[in-house]
């Protein structure tokens, strides 16, 4: 996708229809590259009508490495699996939040 000055986005897009949305502890990053030009999108199809949190991917990063490391705190030990979910309290901030894909109007 391109925004109104040309730049090329990347979105990832995660969806849900219940539940959380999954990820995996391989989308964790204490320090990520702060790229201004990739977003992670969280498509909510699990209520009547769908809604989207757009959050940036360096704060996504950022966000699964802190709760994992929370969770590693109060359960240590080995993992058996790489899953991560991803509860609506944690991205809710980021609801409709459009206006940071700066699409604007093209002329």
């Amino acid at each position: 996708m391109r925004r109104a000055n040309g730049m090329v986005m990347t979105i990832r897009v995660k969806t849900r229809t219940a539940g959380t949305w999954q990820g995996t502890i391989n989308d964790g990053d204490p320090e990520p590259f702060r790229d201004p030009d990739r977003f992670v999108v969280f498509v909510d199809l699990a209520g009547a009508s769908a809604s989207c949190y757009v959050a940036p991917d360096w704060w996504f990063q950022i966000d699964v490495h802190r709760d994992h490391s929370a969770y590693l705190a109060r359960h240590p030990g080995p993992r058996p699996s790489k899953h991560h979910a991803i509860r609506l309290p944690r991205i809710a901030v980021w609801l409709e939040r459009w206006d940071l894909l700066g699409l604007g109007e093209r002329s």
